[in-house]
């Protein structure tokens, strides 16, 4: 991905497509992508009523399985997968592997994504 002279919006759009496989849409629209037909909490939904990013697009993260790096609002850090993203309740549960050297188990951290300050992930340089 290049970096130099993109413009803001730009490269949003990319990282969008490099980190989730699909193309960020900035109309109102995309906000009712958070709640589907089948989603039996849709009037009651949490995100429906934040004006927070990180809640709104936890979902689709989900479906990526791939590693975050996740801040919290308290400067903690927290590395792992999204294992199940709530969205009536906008609970989130990331499971951080295991440790070789020390040696520690693979741990489940649940936090509530108002509590998420910012997610980081790794791209590939083209």
């Amino acid at each position: 991905m290049e970096f130099n002279h993109k413009r803001h919006d730009d490269l949003l759009e990319e990282v969008w497509e490099e980190c989730c496989g699909f193309q960020h849409v900035r109309d109102e629209h995309h906000h009712h992508e958070c709640h589907e037909k089948d989603d039996i909490c849709s009037e009651d939904c949490h995100c429906k009523h934040l004006n927070n990013c990180v809640c709104i697009i936890l979902k689709k993260l989900e479906k990526t399985h791939k590693t975050f790096i996740f801040r919290t609002k308290s400067g903690d850090e927290i590395t792992g997968m999204i294992k199940c993203f709530d969205k009536c309740t906008g609970c989130v549960i990331i499971i951080q592997p295991e440790m070789i050297s020390p040696k520690l188990p693979a741990v489940a951290t649940i936090i509530s994504c108002t509590d998420i300050e910012s997610i980081s992930f790794e791209i590939k340089h083209r």
